[in-house]
């Protein structure tokens, strides 16, 4: 070795390797925005309500603070409230509720709430939500009690009802049918919750991205029998449906039978079908249970329930009663709202997704409120079964428990 190769070598040495690349440090990035609009199930006339943000960290660390802003896309003033809140530092799968004050400027205006969530260097996240609209509030429950199963139909309103349960339906500003289910306790009547909206689907034509439309009314009716009240709901949904749902309550029982029927007046492809999403505790309870039963988010039917005091209210479905090619699971509930979402979605295969015009699809969901219950898991008994009718008789409200507040008077509609 020569000496200039030695002298090379020398002062590699003497001055060490070359340092490393310096780590590339990854951004903290913002919790994702998966909810904006009504705290509650649906707005009243010109009443004040909560709007309300929900964002999740669905990441491995702990995500960035920033800042939502709510904007009143349509037919909305603020009232009060920061509509630019913060948003704090997140641990993985924690999240983070923030609301606002906002009213109708009309009482018969269609309602478009959005909130959108961004941060430097990061891609921003919308939502734009339609709320449903009443131009009356439905007030409180109505004590009569009824002397057989029965209902009326009153303009865009109607109630069906036995001795044990009643569901009444309120019809939006827009055409949309919402239910109110209501239980007959010791001390009167007492709303549950409500289904917002009662149906909706996930579609496209040819060409199109699918997206979501509900179903809306054209006319409703009563029928009833000596041990039975039916009330049939016809309408659309979008342009490309025909739906009919039937709402079905049986003396004795303390649930309610509804079955959707829908056919495609053109071709389309379906990617999914929400039936009676429950909103438990809405103008009732609110959030404040004494215990849940809630499917996994993959659960393939089932029951998702919910315990307040003495009753337990909820949605069952039956796999059996659809299509082999259609199957529901349980959607993730959404935290931070004054109820709590109990919603199943049925999904076709993907040889099943596209659809002929003409094609007949039917799904059926029950929705129950029990009195008297002692566990929320009470609620299997609307589970699904090779035999049907595996529910057994309601018991009388005359002998059922005081009410969870100990009051002797009604709450709710």
């Amino acid at each position: 070795m020569n000496s200039l190769a030695v002298a090379l070598v020398v002062l590699a040495l003497t001055q060490g390797a070359p340092p490393p690349p310096a780590a590339t440090v990854q951004p903290a990035q913002p919790p994702k925005l998966v909810y904006a609009g009504s705290s509650t199930a649906f707005v009243c006339a010109d009443s004040l309500f909560a709007a309300v943000a929900v964002l999740m960290n669905s990441g491995q660390m702990k995500s960035a603070g920033h800042r939502v802003e709510f904007f009143a896309a349509n037919g909305l003033e603020y009232a009060g409230g920061d509509t630019r809140p913060s948003i704090p530092e997140l641990d993985p799968g924690a999240w983070h509720a923030v609301r606002c004050s906002m009213a109708p400027t009309k009482v018969d205006s269609p309602l478009v709430l959005g909130a959108v969530s961004k941060q430097d260097g990061a891609i921003p996240t919308y939502v734009v939500q339609p709320l449903h609209h009443l131009e009356t509030d439905p007030g409180a429950e109505a004590q009569r009690v009824p002397a057989a199963p029965g209902g009326r139909v009153r303009g865009k309103r109607a109630y069906v009802e036995t001795l044990n349960l009643r569901v009444s339906v309120e019809t939006t500003v827009a055409g949309v049918p919402l239910l109110l289910l209501a239980c007959r306790t010791k001390s009167g009547w007492r709303r549950a919750g409500a289904v917002a909206p009662l149906a909706s689907v996930l579609s496209a034509e040819s060409g199109q991205e699918p997206w979501w439309e509900v179903m809306k009314l054209d006319e409703m009716s009563v029928s009833a029998a000596a041990d039975a009240a039916v009330l049939t709901l016809s309408g659309s949904v979008g342009l490309r449906w025909k739906a009919t749902a039937t709402i079905a309550l049986r003396v004795g029982r303390s649930a309610a039978d509804i079955t959707l029927r829908l056919s495609p007046l053109k071709s389309v492809t379906c990617r999914a079908v929400r039936l009676a999403p429950f909103c438990a505790g809405d103008r009732s309870f609110g959030a404040a249970v004494a215990e849940s039963l809630i499917p996994a988010s993959d659960a393939r039917g089932g029951v998702g329930a919910v315990r307040w005091g003495e009753i337990t209210t909820g949605v069952a479905v039956d796999p059996a009663s659809a299509s082999m090619q259609w199957s529901p699971s349980f959607v993730p509930v959404v935290p931070g709202l004054d109820y709590v979402p109990i919603t199943f979605e049925w999904a076709p295969t993907s040889a099943a997704s596209a659809l002929a015009a003409g094609v007949r699809l039917e799904f059926k969901a029950r929705l129950f409120a029990m009195p008297g219950t002692v566990t929320v898991q009470e609620a299997m008994r609307h589970a699904p079964a090779t035999v049907p009718s595996a529910e057994p008789p309601a018991a009388q409200p005359t002998i059922l428990l005081p009410d969870p507040d100990g009051s002797t008077t009604s709450s709710g509609r």
